[in-house]
């Protein structure tokens, strides 16, 4: 019990006393003093920083560290008296309104202030140095800078130490510190004066590179010490005894805290290149170097994308320079096929058809690549009979497959009456490439064509479709490399034909559909491929008021309409076109440019459909669809379809061709089934039957392109005497597709290089008279007169 009783008297004992009394013995004097003096009053250097200074109205600094350390130990309390400087506060203390100064040097001082006051033991020792530019010469000595310009702030010690002990020095009195390495910095003071610990962390932080410490001065030590009254030497010796009970520890963490919390401003752009120079070189030389990559990135890409636009210009005016007599071409071939022939001259005719229509095909593929490799090439789904799509692919495929003694097959699982939305023209290009190449590679068996649909979601499915052939097969290390650009497997290109380009667009418009493709082949086993594309199901309202086929449109149709409007400047294309609408029993007004269009209109004459070429000279076919819709003429009459043919494909043209109130398009050469189709679908009205038309005869067409070509030569050389570039060039690419029309040997070369001339941005007039010249010798003759 009574040992429990010391241990409480212990703790109260414990409690009850200052902190510090544990560790400091005061003697009587002292105790006596603390008892009727508790609270001291001090005052400090409200700019001494970063010693001491003022910040949000509270002291900080080292001394504030002190201070608190003092007043733990001793149990002294402080209490700040606010200054408006150091002066004030000297001039306080000196007239004993203030018991204390927490931070003076004795050195650095006047002798008249330090013989009024005492000084503690001094608590903190520092160098005094002097901070130049980094090219001037080290110094240890004030000696050395006798005439020179010294930058210190004023009112600080430092400032009175020179002013009265060298007096040759030129004192710069700055506001604060760094205002002093300012001037320094700026060239307006040869050197400045602080303390080392101070200024090593400046020069690190705010002048990196553009200052640097020039030396120590030994005659200005600075030692800091606390300063009171001389009648307070029982203040003086609890102060001493309070620092003597600091130990290394102690002062090292003081020291280090001030350090650390001291601000020495915002580090300056100037020192943060300089200090990061290297790491600033680096990272400048990686963002050159991407820079550059950029740029050639950039370059690459718009280079890219001009070769892509010259290609895909190239290619257009290709399609356009080849459909062009290819339409004339086949035309006359399916005319011809139409009439009664000998059977080596019906074989020849079917040949010439043939390879027609595969140049036509091959045609395609190239542009359809191009557009899928350049990303131009746009779906339109809209509402598909897949079923009925897949029976007319099956039906054109079946004859080819029938010739070869093979058996097509088609099967179909969930697609009766059902209305899938997809791009027909893209699916029927799939199917179609897909059966061309199992009937081609497949000598003998059979071929089949099955189609599913997969439901997924109550609108959404998968139409999966699988075509396979007993074929000659495909080897396993030639599949991986069949659906890239060009690529044939071994021999096939020798035995069968072919661009190579089939299985690659069907992949890349698979792609585009979103769906995927398989192919899986042994050799002389066959092959199958197998499809799989996310389709949607079509609204009920698509199938309630889905148009009939053209083909079950009902017989009983008006036996005549009116004629049909030819608008096309070719002589042999508007005959060409005439005869395919008179073999499918339709009359045919032609007119060679708008102006006589319009002209018939003005003049009465009614038509049931518009046929317009879109590169007319003058008024083109766009411009004519649109003065054709506003014509008063037709305000009265039944709608009148306007329907383009032109060499000219694209998705720029038909949005042209929509734009002008054109209700569709046909490409050149025109075929008699696109012909029929078109009519049947815009025309409410079936010519009645009508005798085959006798194929032009030979002098009859000879004697037509002649005189064309004679005109548009004639055009021609009035167009070089005027220097009319553009419309000579036009005549020139006249006289090069009828030329190719014709199959005249020498004329499209030289109407080719002609286009080609005029095309310099400085056409060579003397080139182009010796072009004139030669281009009108290879004109063909007028055929002989049979009298």
């Amino acid at each position: 019990m009574r040992a429990r009783l010391l241990l409480s008297s212990c703790l109260l004992l414990a409690f009850c006393l200052p902190a510090g009394f544990s560790r400091a013995a005061l003697n009587p004097a002292e105790r006596a003093w603390l008892l009727k003096h508790p609270v001291v009053r001090y005052a400090i250097d409200p700019h001494g920083w970063p010693i001491e200074y003022m910040e949000d109205g509270e002291h900080r600094g080292l001394t504030q560290a002190y201070l608190s350390r003092i007043s733990d130990i001793s149990g002294l309390r402080f209490e700040l008296v606010p200054v408006a400087n150091r002066q004030q506060a000297v001039d306080m203390m000196l007239s004993g309104r203030i018991d204390l100064l927490t931070a003076l040097s004795s050195g650095l001082i006047p002798p008249e202030v330090g013989r009024r006051i005492r000084f503690s033991d001094p608590y903190f020792s520092g160098s005094t140095v002097l901070v130049t530019q980094p090219d001037k010469p080290i110094v240890f000595s004030t000696s050395k800078l006798s005439d020179k310009t010294i930058a210190v702030e004023s009112g600080d010690p430092y400032e009175y130490f020179l002013r009265e002990n060298f007096p040759a020095v030129d004192i710069v009195a700055t506001p604060t510190p760094l205002a002093a390495l300012d001037a320094v910095a700026d060239g307006k003071a040869y050197a400045a004066v602080g303390l080392d610990a101070v200024m090593q962390s400046v020069i690190r932080r705010r002048y990196y590179g553009s200052l640097r410490i020039a030396g120590s001065v030994s005659e200005m030590p600075r030692l800091v010490s606390m300063a009171v009254n001389k009648d307070q030497p029982q203040l003086l010796s609890i102060i001493n005894g309070s620092l003597a009970q600091l130990t290394a520890d102690d002062t090292q963490h003081m020291l280090e805290d001030w350090l650390q919390t001291t601000d020495y401003g915002a580090p300056s752009w100037r020192s943060i290149g300089r200090y990061y120079a290297l790491e600033l070189a680096g990272v400048g030389l990686v963002l050159l170097l991407l820079l550059l990559f950029a740029q050639r990135a950039h370059a690459a890409r718009r280079a890219a994308q001009r070769s892509e636009a010259e290609k895909s210009t190239f290619l257009a005016v290709m399609s356009h320079e080849i459909r062009t007599p290819m339409n004339a071409v086949l035309a006359s071939v399916e005319l011809l096929r139409q009439a009664e022939l000998p059977p080596r001259e019906r074989e020849l005719a079917a040949l010439a058809n043939a390879s027609a229509v595969n140049l036509l095909e091959l045609l395609d593929n190239v542009l359809d690549v191009s557009k899928l490799n350049a990303r131009r090439l746009r779906l339109e789904p809209v509402a598909t009979d897949a079923a009925a799509l897949a029976s007319g692919v099956a039906a054109i495929y079946r004859a080819c497959a029938e010739k070869k003694g093979l058996e097509l097959q088609l099967e179909m699982q969930d697609l009766c009456r059902r209305l899938l939305v997809v791009d027909p023209v893209r699916l029927r290009q799939i199917l179609s490439n897909l059966l061309s190449n199992a009937v081609k590679f497949t000598r003998q068996g059979k071929v089949c064509l099955k189609l599913e649909l997969q439901e997924i979601e109550k609108e959404r499915a998968l139409l999966c479709v699988q075509v396979s052939d007993t074929g000659i097969g495909i080897a396993p290390e030639q599949q991986a490399r069949l659906f890239r650009e060009y690529a044939q497997a071994d021999n096939t290109q020798q035995r069968y034909g072919g661009t190579g380009l089939g299985l690659l667009i069907c992949r890349q418009l698979v792609e585009l559909m979103s769906g995927r493709i398989a192919l899986d082949s042994l050799p002389e086993r066959g092959t199958t491929v197998t499809l799989w594309l996310p389709v949607r199901h079509a609204p009920a309202e698509a199938e309630t008021n889905a148009e009939p086929d053209a083909a079950s449109a009902p017989a009983a149709l008006k036996e005549s309409c009116d004629p049909i409007l030819v608008v096309e400047d070719q002589p042999a294309n508007r005959f060409i076109i005439a005869q395919q609408l008179l073999q499918l029993g339709y009359r045919a007004v032609t007119a060679d440019n708008g102006a006589a269009a319009l002209a018939l209109l003005d003049q009465g004459q009614r038509f049931a459909m518009a046929l317009l070429d879109c590169n007319l000279p003058g008024i083109s076919g766009y411009q004519l669809a649109l003065r054709l819709r506003r014509h008063p003429a037709l305000q009265w009459q039944p709608y009148l379809p306007i329907i383009a043919i032109s060499a000219t494909t694209g998705i720029e043209h038909q949005q042209r061709c929509l734009d002008s109130g054109i209700d569709s398009c046909l490409t050149k050469p025109l075929r008699l089934a696109q012909l029929e189709q078109i009519m049947t679908l815009w025309l409410d009205h079936r010519p009645g039957p009508s005798p085959a038309a006798p194929a032009p005869p030979d002098d009859e067409l000879t004697q037509l392109l002649s005189h064309s070509c004679d005109a548009d030569a004639a055009a021609l050389r009035q167009a070089l005497q005027a220097r009319d570039w553009p419309q000579a060039e036009h005549y020139a690419h006249r006289l090069h597709g009828v030329a190719l029309s014709a199959g005249l040997p020498r004329l499209p070369a030289l109407a080719a290089e002609m286009q080609t001339a005029l095309r310099q941005p400085q056409p060579d007039s003397g080139r182009l008279q010796d072009l004139l010249q030669t281009l009108e010798a290879a004109l063909p003759q007028p055929a002989p007169s049979g009298d």
